[in-house]
């Protein structure tokens, strides 16, 4: 009979142990699973034809829908537009890997979910199908509508189109995951004329028009050979010119006194030893963006660039401030 009381304190602790062990078993499988991230769209990247969307979360709207086409891609409604393809393919990669940290199910009540006007919609399109295509039986095509945000837990609320079920996303999946077309832009060069082929030069100013030769060495004035030009500031026109780097391309653009350019700032031409030339029309400054202006380039007659402002400076000159400081004109003042 002793001996019986001696084991029930070692019965009891083991039972104890035993309740203990399972109980930390099945919180280390519910903290697994609750990490556990969800696909979402479960489409492979590398199999999609096209991604749309729209996100009104931030400051400003971000709105595109683009499509690939031979591994490229290109925005649907602007497809002449130079993209940067490592941008274009990070924004796609970024929608189809979303993952959603709770799946609620189909019956859950979106009354209070923000879906009738959502901030931010996504779709994506397998390759083969219509990325037009609407409608839940759309093969391959896939939208995700994401609502308001849980004051709670900071989570946004996703209705999925292809299965009715409502998940809750991670808000810090959903920032800058989208891009606007300028962000998407891939800069691209006016010309590939060289500053070393350069023969002349004229740059054509509100008040007056100046023609400059350049012989190999030294820049003059076609009607004033002798005038002593401030060598390095021409040189900077002509090297301007040839280095020119849109930051962006309007290729449909509105008429040209929307952007100065009936009246530009400066009109500079360019001609190289084999005849070949380039004329390059400054217009006003980007009242949206204040660090770039509009350009208009004889190569490219039916499109308006937008290049750095600073170019402005570089034409802000005339024949006399072009003069340079010599014995005598430092004798004449």
């Amino acid at each position: 009979m002793k001996q019986s009381k001696k084991l029930l304190p070692l019965l009891c602790l083991a039972a104890a142990a035993a309740v203990l062990a399972a109980a930390l078993a099945l919180l280390s499988g519910l903290e697994e699973g609750a990490g556990a991230a969800l696909p979402l769209f479960g489409v492979d990247a590398a199999d999609l034809a096209a991604v749309a969307y729209r996100d009104d979360t931030g400051a400003q709207t971000v709105e595109a829908a683009l499509t690939r086409s031979a591994g490229s891609w290109a925005l649907a409604d602007d497809p002449t537009l130079p993209l940067d393809q490592e941008e274009a393919a990070q924004v796609a990669e970024g929608i189809a890997g979303l993952t959603a940290l709770r799946d609620l199910g189909a019956q859950a009540d979106t009354a209070d979910m923000g879906f009738e006007t959502p901030p931010m919609v996504l779709r994506v399109a397998q390759s083969g199908a219509d990325p037009a295509a609407t409608g839940e039986s759309a093969a391959g095509v896939y939208t995700l509508t994401i609502g308001a945000k849980n004051t709670v837990t900071g989570a946004y609320y996703g209705l999925a189109g292809w299965n009715g079920h409502v998940y809750t996303i991670d808000s810090a999946a959903l920032l800058n995951l989208c891009r606007t077309p300028r962000q998407l832009y891939a800069p691209q060069q006016v010309t590939d004329l060289e500053q070393d082929e350069l023969t002349a030069m004229t740059l054509q100013l509100p008040d007056e028009t100046l023609e400059f030769r350049y012989d190999g060495e030294t820049w003059t004035l076609a009607d004033d050979p002798a005038y002593p030009l401030e060598q390095a500031a021409v040189i900077r026109m002509a090297a301007t010119v040839c280095a020119l780097e849109t930051k962006f391309a309007i290729t449909s653009p509105a008429a040209d006194s929307a952007y100065g350019l009936d009246a530009p700032q400066a009109v500079v031409t360019v001609t190289a030893a084999d005849g070949s030339s380039l004329t390059v029309a400054f217009g006003a400054v980007n009242a949206a963006d204040e660090t770039a202006c509009y350009l208009r380039a004889s190569n490219a007659p039916g499109v308006v660039y937008e290049v750095y402002a600073g170019h402005l400076s570089t034409y802000a000159y005339s024949k006399q401030t072009l003069r340079a400081a010599t014995a005598e004109t430092a004798a004449e003042s």
